[in-house]
């Protein structure tokens, strides 16, 4: 397995954005959303190899994708008009434990000053995220309501 590195968010504004760790996953495959959950439909995914190798494809219309890369270690980015993707450091390494159960990647997508992008394959992490971002939205929506 590669060394582990942090990478700097695409994120700026308000919201202060830190990068985040390596992510390990057997396989390059996932679903992308906004920081609401909605899915995601033409996402721009793409992986690049240490030794240069690239992998690119896009989301379909309910935010999944998937890509036939080789264990190594990536760098996986998001890109998506108007939204804040992720930079991160993607390992993939099959072995017994991620063969049996694999998991998806979950990528939420940023707003900038809003919402950080954020990856994960554990469910009850990501869920938690996603409410969360609506329940900041909520009061952000009765905030400015107030102040009309």
């Amino acid at each position: 397995m590669g060394e582990l590195h942090a990478y700097a968010s695409t994120q700026f504004g308000i919201v202060d954005c830190f990068g985040q760790p390596n992510v390990l996953a057997a396989r390059a495959r996932g679903v992308i959303v906004d920081p609401t959950g909605v899915p995601l439909s033409g996402a721009l995914v793409t992986m690049t190899g240490e030794g240069g190798s690239n992998f690119e494809t896009k989301s379909d219309s309910d935010g999944h994708w998937s890509l036939m890369a080789p264990p190594g270690h990536y760098i996986f980015r998001v890109k998506m008009d108007a939204f804040a993707g992720p930079e991160i450091g993607l390992d993939i390494h099959r072995d017994v434990t991620n063969i049996i159960r694999p998991k998806e990647l979950k990528v939420l997508i940023g707003l900038q000053g809003m919402f950080c992008p954020w990856v994960t394959t554990n469910d009850a992490k990501f869920k938690y995220e996603i409410a969360e971002n609506k329940k900041r939205l909520e009061e952000s929506a009765k905030k400015n309501a107030t102040q009309e």
